[in-house]
């Protein structure tokens, strides 16, 4: 049985979340809906809301 994927829970400032591969980082797509993003598999995707994603991104 696969493990449930965590999923952040947004703020103020995301209204979405970005999934992206574990392996390479490259982006799957921008969600709106928690019961798609709950659909992905933890050992090869992360979520991060749209915020932290961004945050992540401008830091590197």
């Amino acid at each position: 049985m696969q493990s449930m994927i965590i999923v952040p829970e947004r703020d103020h400032f995301s209204g979405s979340w970005i999934v992206t591969r574990k392996t390479d980082g490259s982006v799957i797509g921008e969600f709106y809906d928690l019961k798609n993003v709950e659909k992905f598999n933890p050992d090869t995707c992360q979520v991060e809301t749209a915020y932290q994603y961004l945050c992540r991104i401008n830091n590197k």
